[in-house]
């Protein structure tokens, strides 16, 4: 081979290698950010979190220009914001907020380091849209952490990007508002109202957040004790209120595409709800609620004309609550004052709207509410779950009715759990024998309730939950998938740390109140207690006026904790069970009420009941 083809030959090699080597490395970029995020999936799932924040800077600073970096930038800024768990608790209720996961890939006091990486990912997204969507975001997660200097230059950031794109008119009035209420609460009542004025007059046609820049503008008056004015904005308020829920099922998108797709970004992030952001009911906005706190103020300050700011505000209450944990003041919790009239409204968002008024402990633990409207309030908690560990149900003071020059003063004791000496295993126990408990006597206790909890449910021995009982139910199935398909009752009163129950007698037979269209359950006919019943105890501790101290389940569920827990098998003495009662657990329902019945003829007043019971099961239906 000549020297000349040789050379072709080895040119013509070398060009199929790079053009090889180069389609190899641009499938490695293309398929690498997916592989990255695959494994931080693993991460999340087998909860390596150290190893799922690594990753996602690596992947975010690797590849910024991937869908998988900005989806991981978001989940980050999401977890600020949702992974810290929180623990809701008003009167009767009791629920988490934020993703109830109590992990998070960065902690807060962290999560300003990341700033530079954040930028990056957003000033490489290749849709610009999503840069300005990210700028707000890094922003918004700015505010929850309270670093207020970086959040403002974010939102301006992004303010200015969406303007420059001539799109996104709706987020530009929204990052109005939030830097409006951001000035508001560093009292920089000048900055806040120019903030303010600018979403009023932004051109979009979104009454709802026009109503919420009016009712910002009219508290901003207030301020400055121009009533007048400030009345008429609150007014307008209301009535756009009104228009946008009445229109909310016409609504429509901005007409230029980007800002449709700047919406679409936004709702695809999961960073914040749509433009409408609207409910059923006109209490429950924002915008609406400020109005009214407003206009109140406004009728008091108007109706006592010459008085100072200061006798105006007599016309309102002051409310303070002392919140203490194991007798220490407890900073960083939350309150919020919801009026009666919304006692039925439960969500885990309450806190965050603006709807109702909020406030926060300090060192002392005291809340503090100034300026309150006078009328019936429910008091409602936010505590971070860290605060609630090895902390028993507490007393939640009754409806607050707030009137007139009062200055109401409350407290709240978070104290440990009762704690349960036996038993500390689950326990199979014959129908017949006596069912017993102790525990720890609670100091200043003067009387314990005991609260029954029955389980009803499909039953999964496995523990998976998935109904498909590799064993046939049990106590540790129960156990390991505990908070599903339950009932819980108050059994009995005792003033002594002892309780001692016989599962057999007619005197401690307590039915249930269970009932289903397509069956009987036997709790409802002849109470907790029979052959086949799982059931878990719990003991609450009182003062003699009735002020609860203290239970032993708490408000933390912890799987290691002692939750006494018994399921009732077949009786040693066959004859404890009467003929009702057999034909019942075998399902015989008609033949059960016939024995119940002719038993109740003779005499037998529990057959009696347990006929009535059953026929109330039989009878049941939907519309009961």
């Amino acid at each position: 081979m000549s020297n000349r083809k040789l050379r072709k030959k080895t040119i013509l090699l070398g060009i199929v290698f790079l053009v090889t080597a180069i389609a190899a490395a641009a499938i490695l970029y293309a398929v690498s950010p997916g592989l990255l995020a695959g494994r931080i999936e693993k991460d999340y799932a087998s909860e390596q979190y150290q190893d799922a924040l690594d990753r996602s800077i690596k992947l975010m600073t690797w590849f910024p220009a991937s869908r998988e970096a900005r989806e991981a930038a978001y989940r980050i800024m999401q977890q600020i914001g949702d992974g810290y768990d929180k623990v809701i608790i008003g009167q009767d209720f009791t629920f988490r907020s934020g993703s109830g996961s109590g992990q998070t890939l960065v902690d807060r006091e962290s999560f300003p380091n990341l700033y530079g990486t954040l930028k990056h990912v957003a000033d490489r997204q290749r849709n610009v849209l999503w840069r300005w969507n990210m700028y707000e975001r890094i922003g918004e997660t700015a505010l929850l952490i309270e670093d207020f200097p970086a959040a403002e230059d974010f939102l301006l950031q992004a303010l200015e990007g969406f303007a420059a794109e001539r799109s996104g008119g709706f987020r530009q009035i929204q990052i109005y508002l939030t830097l409006t209420e951001l000035q508001y609460a560093l009292h920089n009542h000048e900055q806040a109202k120019a903030y303010a004025e600018l979403a009023d007059s932004t051109a979009i046609r979104n009454p709802m957040l026009k109503a919420e820049a009016k009712a910002w503008l009219g508290m901003l008056l207030v301020e400055e004790e121009l009533y007048t004015e400030a009345a008429l904005l609150f007014e307008q308020a209301k009535q756009l209120v009104h228009e946008s829920l009445e229109s909310l099922d016409s609504f429509e998108y901005p007409e230029d595409s980007e800002s449709r797709d700047s919406s679409e970004a936004q709702k695809s992030s999961g960073i914040g709800s749509l433009p409408e952001r609207a409910v059923a009911n006109p209490e429950d906005q924002k915008a609406y609620s400020m109005a009214e706190r407003g206009l109140s103020y406004i009728e008091a300050a108007v109706g006592s004309a010459g008085l100072t700011p200061e006798e105006v505000s007599a016309g309102f209450g002051q409310v303070t609550v002392a919140v203490y944990r194991f007798g220490r003041p407890l900073a960083g919790v939350e309150a919020l004052l919801r009026p009666e009239a919304h006692s039925g409204s439960y969500s885990s968002r309450m806190f965050d709207t603006g709807t109702y008024r909020t406030s926060e402990s300090g060192n002392d633990g005291e809340i503090d509410f100034s300026r309150v409207e006078p009328g019936k309030y429910d008091l409602i908690f936010r505590f971070d779950p860290d605060a609630l560990e090895d902390v028993g149900a507490f007393q939640i003071p009754d409806t607050v009715v707030v009137e007139a020059g009062d200055s109401l003063d409350l407290s709240v004791d978070l104290n440990a759990k009762v704690m349960i000496i036996e038993p500390r295993e689950p326990v199979e126990l014959a129908y017949g024998e006596q069912l017993s408990m102790h525990w720890e006597p609670y100091p200043e206790a003067d009387y314990y309730g005991i609260h029954a909890v029955y389980y009803y449910g499909e039953r999964d021995g496995n523990g998976d939950g998935d109904g498909d009982g590799d064993v046939d139910g049990g106590v540790d199935g129960v156990k390991d998938h505990r908070f599903t398909s339950s009932v819980g009752t108050v059994i009995r009163k005792v003033s002594n740390n002892s309780l001692s129950i016989d599962t057999a007698s007619a005197d401690d037979h307590t039915r249930i109140g269970i009932f289903s269209p397509d069956r009987v359950y036997p709790a409802a006919v002849i109470g907790l207690f029979h052959p086949g019943a799982l059931l878990s105890l719990r003991v609450s501790a009182y003062t003699r006026t009735g002020h609860l101290l203290s239970d032993s389940e708490g408000l933390i569920y912890n799987p290691d904790a002692v939750y006494p827990l018994w399921e009732i098998t077949e009786p040693a003495d066959p004859s404890l069970l009467s003929a009702g009662d057999r034909l019942l657990l075998a399902g015989a329902y008609a033949e059960a009420l016939e024995a119940y019945r002719k038993a109740a003829d003779s005499g037998d007043i529990e057959a009696l009941a347990s006929a009535e019971a059953l026929e109330r099961s039989l009878n049941f239906n939907i519309t009961d």
